[in-house]
């Protein structure tokens, strides 16, 4: 359970992200996209096998809801249990029990007789009847999962083969991202890394606003789907502002109790939104919305400290050492070039070199840099405001 864990805020956030990235991408690739008629064909049919799988699937719940399917079946397994563990034992003892009258005896052997006969029944005809019928109920939404898997692989390969050409409009997307600072395609698997999805979650407005360049391409592309557009890009600005809030919330340091009530409310708006937009409710959000603030409210000080963002620095600071000695072949000669170098990253003077360089060289931008960022700041917690406002209103 969640009370002998530290919750992880920063895995939680990359996973929040990577579910709207991908209703994102998820829009693009089935709305705006011009596809073969190949494609379209696969895509309409696996819209009528996801529809009648769904179909199949309830209908296997509603057998196993009902008094004629599942709950008999469990029914007639407890009774076989209870005839194993309880009558059958209690007559034993009475059988076997050398200070009763035989007219005792006889009658409790009679009735075991009795029960071991409807426990046979039940073994050899009643149950083995019911699970083929679960058998045969559960196949029909089961070999509709097997068709689905292929044709989403098929799928896959289009979108894979599609993506590498100039003109797709997933690239186009994906130029935006990057020019905005957040370029997934030096990562593993193509996903944004924690830094990426913060600085969309800070551009939100520029990517996704009334005037995003995100909003403005899709636009430009598809103008016959415009009011579809507006409609998801206002729900993702949504999400990725009310997130963004509530993780920020997450962070504080050394909360109060209205801290902690406040961070719950935007994450209850936040996971509202999720559910609006059609997005699945994963494991990292549900953890988010039912123990994260117990925790900021349990643990002193908050469990902003206790993020694991020193985790991901120190994997970047490891890679930098990494590719000190990546090319030396002989284990012994890696070891000592990796020990010069956590060396030299710690030795005195090379750390006051640094620090006197940054103050000669870096001081002016930092400077500048410092008032850019505050009205950066300045200008996502009004962003914030309207949007929890709006949050609040529907």
């Amino acid at each position: 359970p969640f009370e002998r864990i530290i919750f992880s805020v920063l895995h939680a956030m990359i996973g929040v992200g990577d579910l709207i990235m991908s209703h994102v991408e998820a829009y693009v690739e089935g709305e705006i996209e011009k596809k073969s008629p190949q494609e379209m064909q696969l895509r309409n049919e696996l819209a009528t096998k996801t529809a009648a799988r769904d179909e199949a699937h309830d209908e296997w719940e509603q057998w196993k809801d009902s008094f004629a399917g599942g709950r008999l079946l469990d029914k007639y397994r407890r009774r076989v249990g209870y005839i194993e563990k309880t009558i059958i034992k209690r007559l034993d003892a009475i059988i076997n029990n050398v200070d009763l009258e035989e007219v005792a005896k006889t009658n409790a052997s009679a009735e075991k007789l009795t029960a071991i006969a409807e426990k046979t029944n039940l073994v050899d005809n009643e149950i083995p009847r019911l699970v083929e019928e679960n058998k045969r109920v559960k196949s029909t939404w089961e070999v509709f999962d097997k068709d689905i898997s292929v044709l989403s692989v098929k799928l896959k390969e289009y979108s894979k083969n599609r993506r590498t050409e100039e003109a797709s409009y997933y690239t186009g997307v994906d130029r935006i991202f990057q020019d905005e600072g957040a370029n997934r395609a030096a990562h593993f698997g193509r996903k944004f890394n924690g830094v990426n999805l913060r600085t969309i979650m800070e551009k939100a407005k520029i990517l996704f606003g009334d005037d995003g360049r995100i909003r403005n391409y899709l636009l430009e592309k598809e103008p016959t789907k415009a009011a579809m557009t507006k409609d998801v890009c206002d729900d993702v600005l949504k999400a990725l502002v009310l997130w963004d809030t509530a993780f920020s919330k997450l962070r504080t340091v050394d909360p109060t109790e209205s801290d902690c009530d406040e961070a719950q409310k935007t994450i209850d708006l936040a996971v509202a939104q999720l559910r609006k937009m059609g997005i699945s409710i994963t494991p990292k959000v549900h953890g988010t919305q039912f123990h994260a603030v117990n925790q900021m409210r349990s643990i002193p000080g908050g469990i902003a400290k206790l993020a694991e963002d020193w985790v991901e620095q120190y994997h970047q600071a490891g890679f930098r050492y990494d590719l000190c000695y990546c090319r030396v072949g002989d284990l012994k000669q890696q070891a000592v070039i990796r020990s010069r170098a956590e060396h030299r990253a710690r030795n005195p003077k090379v750390v006051m070199r640094k620090e006197l360089v940054d103050k000669r060289f870096k001081g002016m931008r930092k400077r500048k840099k410092d008032l850019v960022k505050d009205m950066k700041k300045q200008v996502k917690e009004e962003l914030r405001q309207d949007i929890l406002g709006q949050a609040w209103d529907a």
